[in-house]
């Protein structure tokens, strides 16, 4: 009977373990690991947001940049990691919907290996930009003039995760035909449009921003549904094809197995900051928003639904071949 009234005293203090380590959470350094270069929009907006936790939370809150393999290392790297509230993954549209179709094998389980803590940012849309000697200003004098010169005109476009398919998807909601131009850097791709090398690009507000403002380059259209606030003179390319949609969001992540206390004291901390106007303001530089809140772990679980649907949509209907 005492041997029984041991274990079942052991059994008890072993289940309040996890609560009480969540309740003196974080005791140490916490992690953020992204598979994007330093300097980067999704990295700035890890940035903003990691400082403002170190001084929330009372721990350094580090920004870990792992990149490499289209940001396969990185999400690799945090779905293995400890479970303990020290390690999480920003990740966004990659690791909710798109990885799956485009690689054969991944180094982690998108569908098994993450649960969702808070949200960052709902919607990165990119810049559909043209050198100013292009005769365009607008998607359907694009379009119109795509179709006159079939195989002739071209764009640069960024060879990292998603970027690849903003123009095959257009292509295929317009008609079109266009050349895509791959680069490995943002520079060079950025130097050939402003000199005219090629006539368009296909990238990140942040990276097309400085050439907009010297007007160097004009933008046309950008890919989220609708016009990104403080940028409504350009046009959201579904006005003209409905349907249209290639944004990316930043989702912080935890390894599954993270105790629920932890990931809910984390989303309690991350909310006031995204709730921040300097914060949406500065998303907003950046062609991005945030609905305002971290979100639950409902609400995220129905966005991730969005955007699985959504590129399961895209995939299929481009007849994919995962690499």
């Amino acid at each position: 009977m005492r041997y029984l009234i041991y274990l079942l005293v052991g059994a008890a203090l072993l289940s309040s373990a996890p609560a009480h380590a969540a309740a003196h959470w974080p005791t140490k350094p916490v992690r953020f690991i992204i598979g994007v270069p330093a300097g980067s929009q999704p990295d700035l907006v890890a940035r903003i947001v990691a400082e403002k936790l170190t001084q929330t939370l009372g721990q350094q809150v580090i920004v870990d940049n792992v990149t490499g393999g289209g940001g396969l290392i990185a999400a690799g790297r945090g779905a293995h990691a400890a479970p303990d509230g020290y390690t999480f993954y920003l990740g966004g549209l990659s690791v909710v919907a798109t990885d799956k179709w485009m690689f054969k094998s991944l180094p982690y389980d998108p569908d098994h290996d993450y649960v969702p803590v808070a949200m960052l940012s709902d919607a990165n849309a990119f810049a559909l930009a043209v050198n100013p000697s292009l005769p365009v200003h607008n998607i359907p004098e694009l379009i119109a003039l795509a179709k006159t010169e079939p195989g002739k005109l071209s764009y640069g476009f960024s060879q990292i995760g998603i970027t690849s398919l903003i123009g095959p998807w257009f292509d295929k909601l317009a008609g079109t035909e266009m050349v895509a131009i791959p680069y490995r850097d943002y520079g060079p791709m950025m130097q050939d449009t402003v000199a005219n090398r090629i006539p368009m690009v296909l990238t990140t507000f942040d990276a097309v921003q400085p050439y907009l403002d010297n007007r160097t380059l004009r933008a046309i259209g950008e890919t989220s549904t609708q016009r990104v606030p403080g940028h409504e003179d350009i046009q959201a390319i579904a006005e003209t094809l409905p349907g249209y949609r290639v944004q990316g969001f930043t989702i912080v992540f935890a390894p599954t197995g993270t105790p629920a206390d932890i990931i809910a004291k984390l989303n309690r901390a991350i909310d006031p900051i995204v709730k921040d106007p300097a914060y949406i303001k500065r998303l907003l530089s950046y062609g991005t928003t945030i609905r305002g809140a971290a979100g639950t772990p409902e609400s995220i679980a129905a966005f991730e639904k969005q955007e699985r649907d959504n590129w399961a949509n895209i995939f299929t209907r481009l007849k994919y071949q995962a690499q």
